[in-house]
């Protein structure tokens, strides 16, 4: 979901793979593998640190679900906390940030 690809699209050849791709691209080049349509704001820069380190999150938290071994894979309960955070994290700057804007005007 986060790159906007399927794991059966044609740029998956020669060993490459979607789980391979976004975890080579982790943590400084997720952007580059982000499906654009969730960088709208980020080509605005609305909030770009902050929308960044929420898709560095939750492609980190895709990449440990996705594991090729089950046992290697991150436990639901884990993934949940995790999710959790990120959008804990995410909410928090975002609404400081407001406040920051209200304080500045």
């Amino acid at each position: 979901m986060i790159t906007g690809k399927r794991p059966t699209d044609s740029m998956f050849r020669d060993g490459l793979e979607l789980h391979s791709c976004v975890k080579m691209a982790l943590p400084d080049r997720v952007v580059d593998v982000a499906d654009p349509k969730l960088l709208t704001e980020v080509d605005q820069g609305k909030g770009t640190d902050q929308i960044v380190e929420c898709l560095i999150s939750i492609s980190k938290i895709g990449v440990f679900c996705s594991e090729k071994f089950p046992k290697e894979r991150m436990d639901i309960s884990n993934v949940v906390a995790e999710l959790n955070r990120a959008k804990a994290n995410f909410l928090g700057r975002r609404g400081l940030l407001s406040y920051e804007k209200v304080l500045a005007l």
